[in-house]
């Protein structure tokens, strides 16, 4: 997917939710016939306000976000609108 891999710093679109982290693993599985694909983060966080997209992406910084206290979170791929990498420091 557009050139990242494990390790990368992201910035994760869903259809309902926007979440920031490091790209820990991507996931491909297929358990009982069902088709599992995603990508799990660490050092994630939900970003519940992002305030000017574009100034959140000049300058990293939020306007407020909740740190998953270093919980691996699985964002399944059917949910992803756009990921795109984080060029700064991930907040907690």
């Amino acid at each position: 997917m557009n050139g990242l891999s494990k390790g990368d710093a992201v910035f994760v679109v869903t259809v309902t939710k926007y979440y920031v982290g490091k790209i820990a693993e991507v996931v491909h599985a297929c358990e009982g016939g069902a088709l599992l694909s995603g990508y799990l983060l660490d050092e994630v966080s939900w970003v519940a306000h992002t305030g000017r997209l574009g100034e959140a992406f000049q300058t990293g910084k939020f306007r407020e976000t909740e740190y998953y206290g270093g919980a691996t979170v699985f964002v399944s791929a059917a949910v992803i609108v756009e990921m795109v990498r984080w060029q700064h420091a991930l907040p907690k």
